[in-house]
């Protein structure tokens, strides 16, 4: 534990188209620092077919253990 600084982080940012990777970094950085990071995607301006979102998005997260909270 850190004697001085933060406890808790909260950051709503765009990430930019090709930078995904990139934010990964910052992401796996602060799990080395914190034992939860609660994650929300917001995607806009473009589209998914369903058959796509449930095989290759709920589907993966789902392999992976994690539960979805889709509002």
């Amino acid at each position: 534990p850190v004697t001085s600084g933060r406890d808790h982080i909260f950051l709503k940012f765009t990430v930019p188209k090709g930078k995904v990777a990139d934010i990964m970094r910052i992401i796996n950085f602060l799990q080395t620092k914190f034992d939860k990071i609660n994650i929300t995607i917001d995607v806009t301006n473009g589209s998914i077919s369903d058959d796509d979102y449930e095989k290759k998005v709920k589907e993966a997260l789902k392999q992976l253990g994690i539960e979805v909270d889709e509002k």
